[in-house]
């Protein structure tokens, strides 16, 4: 029996899971995080609600892994600011703040999200600013 294709012009998982998040990132610009809906996403992703079990495990899941796609501060890195430490790092958190504030001004599913950790209790939305916090550490030089 032939081995089932998996990537190719009919099938391509990796292209299939960047639809279904941009699929959540669609509904949250157009009906905010309460129209993420499992027949919602897969409808606006053109897809079988099947595949988010099947390539995510859960629609919470496929969520959260789109909420860790827009966060700022998992994207940054010392490649992507590059700044003189002689004066303790006044001048990095300057440049990072101000970044962030063009990054969040500038993505309205970042400006959702941030609404909807302030209204809903959810774990993904606390795990961020304890990893920020992680990340924030590894561009300041030790004294």
């Amino acid at each position: 029996m032939p081995r089932k294709v998996v990537q190719g012009p009919i099938r391509d998982k990796e292209k299939t899971k960047q639809k279904l998040l941009a699929a959540v990132g669609k509904i949250l610009r157009t009906k905010g995080y309460s129209g993420l809906k499992v027949s919602k996403i897969a409808a606006v992703a053109g897809f079988d609600k099947k595949l988010i079990y099947e390539y995510f495990g859960s629609t919470e899941k496929l969520i959260d892994e789109y909420i860790k796609s827009q966060d700022y501060w998992s994207k940054m890195n010392q490649d992507n600011i590059h700044v003189d430490f002689s004066d303790g790092g006044k001048e990095l958190s300057k440049v990072a703040i101000l970044n962030q504030f063009e990054h969040i001004k500038k993505n309205k599913e970042l400006q959702k999200i941030i609404l909807w950790g302030l209204s809903e209790n959810k774990p993904i939305l606390k795990k961020l600013p304890t990893k920020e916090k992680k990340l924030e550490n590894c561009f300041l030089p030790t004294l």
